[in-house]
């Protein structure tokens, strides 16, 4: 089998070493190790952006041609049997196997699936994935109690069990009361951490609704802190690609807990020019003591796109290079926290022509889905 490492590999030398230092590398590396390359096309590295060293997270999406491989169907690129011996990859491949059935309505409302790995310090344990189930906009056409309780199935199926009822019932307040024109993205469960509530990642709800979406799912967390973080970064992006924060991340147990995540994302057919729109934005995280300096300059510094011999694809592949969000977290007790990612993304391209490549990328990058 050759590994997700080996991807990781092709794009080292371009990596920014303030983001990702060398020891956060080889971990990342690690639990890319135990992945197939052939897992995914879509890989990021989530880089806390404050001054000091922390570990670097690693991230991936699989699709419907992933998906054979976490299920054992697909046996020269299949799961080690240690992975596969987990009972929470076990539930993984549960889910994956009711997704492809065409019988099954996650098979119409679930698009993919991201698998994201906690990358600790210290020796390497076996890679356990917390989960988000990406949801079709099929799933935005049926009514929300439907939506909800599609979307819960497939955390159950993960979960093991079905939830208890009042966290059932907090998780279905938060499809109910989306706004018009916001949707649900996301819906996850974060096993590794220990953490029995389940994730819930709205998207599109302008940042003037955020405050009456909150309330009407009975969030426990701070408003005020809330809004003097959204107001500061709110100004930062007034010549950015948007204002308001593109996803939310709420955790619902039997209440919604204090803790929010703030997704803020970045304009991308800049980046094919190796250019951030957003440094208005970056300079506003390091005012605010969310990011430091170098940090921010090294986010500058990652976008762009190569032409790679991918050691699992026979032909070169077209290698984006974006850094594709900000997400700003405030928790209960602690200071406010900002996360960068870093997004790989590699694709067969058909052209030989250098000078039209750019140009056919930046229209790809531009309007692609992940």
């Amino acid at each position: 089998m050759i590994s997700l490492a080996r991807t990781l590999d092709a794009v080292s030398p371009r990596i920014p070493p303030a983001l990702v230092g060398p020891a956060a590398f080889r971990r990342a590396r690690a639990v890319a190790d135990h992945l197939p390359a052939a897992l995914t096309t879509w890989t990021y590295l989530e880089c806390r952006l404050g001054p000091r060293p922390a570990p670097v997270d690693l991230i991936v999406e699989v699709d419907a041609q992933g998906r054979s491989i976490l299920t054992g169907d697909n046996p020269p690129l299949a799961l080690d049997g240690a992975l596969l011996a987990h009972p929470a990859w076990a539930r993984v491949a549960d889910l994956c196997r009711e997704w492809a059935d065409p019988a099954s309505p996650l098979h119409r409302t679930v698009d993919c699936l991201w698998l994201e790995f906690d990358v600790a310090e210290g020796p390497a344990a076996l890679p356990v994935p917390g989960v988000f189930a990406g949801l079709t906009p099929v799933a935005d056409a049926l009514p929300p109690e439907e939506r909800g309780a599609l979307a819960l199935r497939a955390l159950e199926i993960l979960r093991g069990g079905e939830v208890p009822a009042a966290t059932r019932r907090a998780f279905l307040r938060s499809f109910l009361h989306l706004p018009d024109g916001a949707r649900m993205m996301h819906v996850g469960l974060l096993v590794p951490r220990g953490v029995d509530a389940l994730r819930v990642c709205p998207a599109g709800i302008p940042l003037k609704a955020l405050s009456g979406y909150l309330r009407a799912v009975e969030w426990t967390g701070d408003g005020a802190q809330l809004a003097a973080v959204t107001s500061t970064l709110d100004r930062a992006r007034e010549d950015a690609a948007g204002r308001d924060p593109g996803i939310a991340h709420l955790d619902v147990g039997a209440r919604v807990l204090p803790r929010i995540g703030l997704e803020y994302g970045f304009e991308r057919r800049a980046q094919m020019r190796g250019r951030l729109a957003e440094a208005h934005f970056a300079e506003a995280l390091v005012r605010e003591g969310l990011c430091a300096p170098e940090k921010a300059a090294a986010l500058a510094e990652w976008p762009g796109w190569s032409m790679e011999q991918l050691p699992h694809e026979l032909w070169r592949s077209l290698v984006i290079r974006r850094a594709n969000h900000v997400k700003v977290v405030l928790e209960a007790g602690r200071a406010p926290e900002a996360k960068g990612y870093l997004c790989i993304h590699h694709r067969f391209w058909r052209s030989r022509a250098s000078a039209r490549i750019g140009a056919e990328a930046g229209e790809t990058i531009a309007t692609g889905s992940a």
